[in-house]
């Protein structure tokens, strides 16, 4: 998965299959915001789940081509671990200004992370006035939780905001990373990043509950 493009390679040979050829626009389309002349997807993240075998796949959208809105995080699950022409995937969104605690209103979610472990997705996003180029104004963890995606919804997304220490340090975790964990008894979740202060040095944050 990448920017333009989703597509699947045979395993063994390493060629594109044709089973999965497909714009992110296109592929995501029932959970944009509409008109799709007027916004666009970027930056899309993908993980394969063992303790599930599905695949999960994220990716932001940018209302307004401009990245000057409030944007969608869309996720999107595989019904089984093998993709085939008849793979069903079903799809979610949240705005990521409105998930609870709500907040962020004028900011731009941008470069979207991905973990997975036992119980939940851990999606990370630094925020911005404008896509990328605005001011950087913190960042983001949100935890979505597994089973209510494997269930067909609603989704059930916490968010934990302003990571970064709103003082002169400016301590906290940038482009925060959600960690992959695929110990089934897991029951803590992680994101890690490069401290927004010092990058020569590491954060961690660990979700609990």
């Amino acid at each position: 998965a990448v920017n333009g493009r989703i597509r699947s390679f045979n395993k063994q040979t390493g060629v594109a299959d044709g089973v999965l050829n497909v714009n992110p626009d296109v592929f995501f389309e029932s959970v944009m915001p509409p008109p799709a002349s007027n916004n666009f997807t970027s930056d899309p993240r993908i993980r394969y789940d063992r303790l599930t075998g599905r695949w999960f796949l994220i990716i932001i959208d940018v209302p307004g081509q401009a990245g000057a809105l409030p944007n969608r995080i869309m996720i999107a699950v595989s019904d089984a671990g093998i993709i085939t022409p008849s793979t069903v995937w079903t799809f979610y969104q949240f705005q990521h200004d409105l998930v609870s605690p709500a907040g962020d209103t004028a900011s731009f979610a941008d470069y979207p992370t991905l973990g997975i472990d036992a119980n939940a997705l851990y999606i990370g996003v630094n925020l911005f006035g404008t896509r990328g180029q605005g001011s950087f104004d913190n960042t983001t963890a949100f935890v979505v939780r597994k089973s209510s995606l494997l269930a067909g919804g609603p989704i059930v997304v916490t968010a934990f905001r302003n990571l970064v220490a709103n003082n002169p340090n400016q301590s906290g975790p940038y482009t925060p990373q959600g960690v992959d964990n695929y110990d089934p008894a897991a029951t803590e979740g992680y994101f890690i990043g490069v401290d927004a202060s010092f990058y020569g040095r590491l954060k961690l944050r660990r979700v609990t509950n």
